[in-house]
């Protein structure tokens, strides 16, 4: 009796790891820009900015959200109102499935994701490609950062399931499921952002654009570990 009791508290511990649910999850894939909302039990407010700058192209779901590049204001962006309680230093976990564009060129900076402020030194966290790398920065002014290896090369036109965690300890860059950076010590307050920008660093202002489509956005305000990333879908 004492056995199965302990296999069922077993199984049930197991279903709540497994039970991890985002703070943020856009539904990217309707082609309709009228119709992108945060799916997640938040329903967090999503702000198109310069819409008509937006297009949709076929994706492996449907029609996706493409994203143009063009830096100038009022740049394409979607800002997304942060649950009250998120808190980074609490952990986090970073999921964007994104396709890089055709012309694709390693000099230029595509910024996917922003939560703070600044354009280079980002006091947050932020993610973009750049030199034909995944990049992730955060803390004050970009006081830290990691980014994928020398041995991994951004491809054009090419899909990417990326996932950025941190545990409270470490921030580690995962790629189609497999951890592709090392580990990198990391000890990230409670900043405070506005929004959850993706698309660019903001609508106006000094900075950055992405260019490629992107077919998933999700944030969690926890680290999901190596296994539950692995069974993403």
């Amino acid at each position: 009796m004492k056995k199965q009791l302990i296999c069922a508290l077993s199984a049930v511990f197991a279903a709540t790891l497994v039970a991890a649910e985002p703070v943020m999850d856009l539904e990217l894939n309707s082609g309709d820009t009228a119709a992108i909302k945060d799916l997640s039990a938040n329903k967090c407010k999503v702000v198109v900015s310069a819409p008509q700058k937006l297009a949709w192209a076929e994706g492996p779901d449907g029609k996706v959200l493409q994203f143009n590049g063009d830096r100038t204001a009022p740049r394409s962006v979607l800002q997304i109102t942060p649950p009250k309680t998120f808190d980074l230093s609490k952990g986090f976990t970073l999921r964007f499935a994104f396709k890089t564009p055709e012309d694709y060129q390693r000099n230029v900076r595509y910024q996917l994701f922003q939560f703070g402020n600044g354009a280079d030194k980002v006091t947050g966290v932020t993610l973009f490609l750049y030199w034909r790398a995944i990049h992730c920065r955060y803390g004050v002014k970009s006081s830290g950062a990691v980014q994928t290896p020398a041995s991994f090369v951004v491809k054009p036109a090419t899909w990417y399931d990326c996932v950025v965690t941190y545990d409270t300890k470490n921030v580690v860059i995962y790629v189609n499921g497999k951890a592709v950076s090392k580990p990198v010590p990391a000890a990230i307050g409670n900043i405070k952002g506005r929004w959850f920008t993706i698309g660019g660093t903001s609508p106006a202002g000094a900075g950055y654009a992405f260019k490629g489509l992107v077919s998933t956005a999700q944030i969690y305000n926890q680290a999901l570990t190596a296994e539950e990333i692995s069974t993403l879908e």
